[in-house]
């Protein structure tokens, strides 16, 4: 059985580059067997990760990804090679190892071939070219027409996405607008200004990062979305800025009057917010009966845990949830809230995607036993990344974790980030060995340096994870 993984490291704030950008043209061009996976470095730093385990010949398939700016898409080239960008208007970071390539809609690369021989881009506009060409092949054998997720990809192409400057001309037909290009605060009071013209919206991400936006600021804009109840995705960047617990609380009453809500992605990380106005917008997230997907970066605020336990007993009232991604690293936590939190989301029947990050946050080895006792109840996982990296754990607690995990018998995908921990070599094979008990578990990556173990010793704990029934593919880094 072949495999295929590459790993490549975006950073959005030197590039542009968009996650939805690169989800649509790769499900637009991988088929069925192909897996595709994100990682979560921070608010603004992501990863892709793709798989296949089809056996296809070499030459069939050479993929390289290329700049992605402000309005561009991916552009694929018929390349002999992948090849690590020279360039650092690319940011790709690092190319992962390749075993062997990739399967791709034969037709459908060739007429994204044939546009890329005029230019090195494809531009938002001639996306609509590509739909085409997906469309005319979909009832091709090698195509299923009715895999969920690349018909979500498709609806999503069919139509354009605005920018702030393209408002004026287009507001009695935009229906997704992404605003990434307020650099001023000047252009900030605009931008409301023109919101409120667009009626029609169900796709809203505004990256208001270092604005010095403030509560007035922030009820200003709820006001400008007063007309806009349809919106279903909602994406807000507010990192750094003047947001206090009346700023959040003003947050709240928006996704209030949005009753057809079903992601939503807030990221107010570096603010002043506390337990008052957090408990606030609890309330009103509550009211969100339709929410699917919640991501929620609340990173370096002035929270204790008890606010944040007290958050998470309001989102077991999302009950259509299915992936909550929860960011709160540099905080302060005690065993007892950990173990509530974890509680609250075992109470979440449909939830199958989880991520939680709680790195420097002083966790010592009782936050962690809490931790992991309560996410043993999380029982329909199949997916769960923790990131765990600066803390005081033991060896101990570590593998404790790794037990509570090994009880959940839906999990085919753990990633583990514990860098700086404290593991022997000995406690790294029995954490291996609890893992091999999940027998669903098909990828599994395990970050933790940190500890003294050489490559020789990361060679032995794969060959105890290969042991693992359905085990496709893993990544091992102590």
């Amino acid at each position: 059985m072949e495999q295929v993984l590459i790993l490549i490291d975006f950073i959005q704030e030197k590039c542009s580059i968009q996650k939805e950008d690169v989800k649509q043209i790769l499900f637009l061009l991988m088929n069925k067997n192909c897996y595709i996976d994100f990682e979560f470095f921070s608010s603004n730093e992501f990863s892709i990760i793709l798989r296949t385990y089809n056996t296809v010949k070499q030459e069939e398939v050479l993929l390289r990804i290329l700049e992605c700016s402000r309005n561009q898409l991916l552009t694929l080239h018929d390349q002999n090679k992948l090849n690590y960008f020279s360039e650092e208007k690319y940011s790709a970071q690092s190319l992962g190892k390749i075993v062997d390539n990739f399967y791709v809609l034969n037709d459908c690369f060739t007429s994204i071939k044939q546009i890329c021989t005029e230019s090195s881009e494809i531009c938002r506009d001639q996306r609509v070219l590509i739909v085409q060409e997906i469309l005319q092949v979909q009832n091709k054998e090698d195509y299923d027409p009715n895999q969920e997720r690349l018909k979500t990809m498709l609806e999503f192409n069919k139509e354009n996405i605005f920018k702030f400057s393209q408002i004026d001309e287009n507001y009695e037909i935009i229906s997704k607008l992404e605003v990434d290009d307020v650099e001023e605060f000047s252009n900030f009071k605009n931008l409301y200004q023109k919101l409120s013209k667009c009626e029609r919206l169900k796709y809203l991400k505004l990256n208001l990062n270092y604005l010095q936006i403030e509560a007035s600021d922030m009820m200003n804009l709820v006001q400008s979305l007063d007309n806009s109840k349809e919106i279903k995705n909602l994406i807000l960047f507010l990192r750094s800025n003047k947001l206090q617990s009346d700023g959040i609380a003003i947050l709240g009453l928006l996704i209030s009057d949005l009753p057809d809500l079903e992601q939503l992605e807030l990221y107010i990380n570096q603010n002043q917010i506390q337990g008052e106005g957090l408990q606030e917008f609890a309330s009103e997230l509550a009211n969100c009966s339709k929410l699917e997907k919640l991501t929620l970066d609340l990173s370096e605020n002035q929270l204790e845990s008890k606010a944040i336990a007290e958050l998470f007993q309001m989102i077991t009232k999302c009950q259509k949830l299915k992936e909550l991604n929860f960011i709160a690293n540099n905080g302060q936590y005690d065993p007892v809230s950990l173990f509530g939190i974890t509680i609250f989301m075992s109470k979440l029947p449909l939830l199958t995607k989880i991520t939680i990050d709680l790195s420097d946050s002083q966790l010592d080895q009782n936050c962690l036993l809490g931790f992991g006792e309560g996410i043993s109840n999380c029982l329909s996982i199949q997916q769960l990344k923790l990131y765990l990296s600066g803390n005081y754990l033991s060896e101990k607690s570590i593998l404790k974790l790794a037990n509570d995990i090994s009880k959940l018998k839906q999990l085919n995908n753990l990633t583990i980030y514990m860098r700086t921990n404290s593991l022997s070599l000995t406690g790294c094979k029995l954490l291996a060995k609890q893992l091999t008990k999940l027998s669903n578990l098909r990828f599994v990556f395990l970050f933790m340096e940190g500890g003294e173990i050489d490559q020789f010793a990361c060679q032995k704990i794969g060959r105890i994870l290969i042991k693992a029934k359905n085990m496709i593919d893993f990544y091992v880094s102590l």
